[in-house]
């Protein structure tokens, strides 16, 4: 079985791939668009219904996250359980959140101020959230970032720790947040700088639900979005704003 995940169904490598699929190939879709030709050419059709959305994925991941979530339930054959209103929750979280977006941008700001390069961390479902934030931060803040495990940010790139690269670290619960205190901490003895969204965090920008996995995951991303909002005003770009990219990648 193929599991394919593409917001557009459209882009390059989707496309390729379903192509050269074999006769017979059980594959299912999940995407956005129930008119592409992933929809199209897949067995079965997963619908985010995330809308519309016109420059880096910010509906349209956080839908994916609980489309992949109820599916990963659904193939493994676990009754729902507490999973509908968990989702249900962690709506009403991001509305909350969201309604102080402008004061979260803020004090993303003052945390980004000076930053040249952002890493961001994290363990579990929350490399899912810091690859996505990475590559926005790429794409709508036109600042240098990168995704790593946090064990593998111990693995070298600790050496580049120093005032002009900032280390994001998302707990991902409170199984991993000693380990992440501790690299907080051993990024400050190497005079670098940190940030660890958390649900311990005193700071509401930064302060995320102890939600476990997907959920957890999606609610991480919220705080690296208005990281992107900060990085682009810090550096007088219109966020989102694509130069050189399109919302779709139809070249590999």
């Amino acid at each position: 079985l193929l599991i394919v995940a593409s917001q557009s169904g459209g882009g390059a490598e989707a496309v390729r791939l379903m192509n050269g699929l074999p006769d017979g190939c059980p594959c299912i879709g999940v995407t956005n668009s129930p008119g592409s030709p992933l929809a199209l050419r897949a067995g079965w059709v997963v619908e985010i219904h995330a809308g519309s959305e016109s420059s880096v994925s910010c509906k349209t991941y956080i839908n994916t996250l609980a489309a992949l979530d109820w599916l990963g339930g659904a193939l493994l054959g676990h009754p729902p359980g507490p999973w509908p209103a968990l989702w249900r929750e962690a709506e009403v979280w991001m509305r909350g959140y969201l309604a102080a977006w402008r004061e979260h941008v803020e004090d993303a700001a003052r945390e980004a101020d000076g930053a040249a390069f952002m890493t961001i961390c994290g363990r579990g479902a929350s490399l899912a959230s810091a690859g996505t934030g990475a590559l926005i931060l790429n794409e709508a803040a036109r600042l240098p970032a990168a995704a790593l495990s946090a064990a593998a940010f111990r693995h070298g790139p600790i050496e580049a720790a120093g005032p002009h690269a900032l280390t994001v670290i998302l707990e991902g619960g409170p199984a991993f947040r000693e380990r992440h205190l501790r690299l907080a901490a051993d990024i400050g003895r190497a005079e670098g700088r940190s940030l660890l969204i958390s649900s311990a965090s005193v700071r509401p920008a930064f302060r995320t639900p102890a939600w476990p996995g997907y959920p957890g995951a999606a609610a991480e991303i919220l705080p690296l979005q208005m990281m992107t909002l900060a990085c682009a005003a810090l550096r007088g770009f219109e966020p989102g704003r694509f130069r050189h990219a399109s919302k779709v990648t139809a070249v590999e």
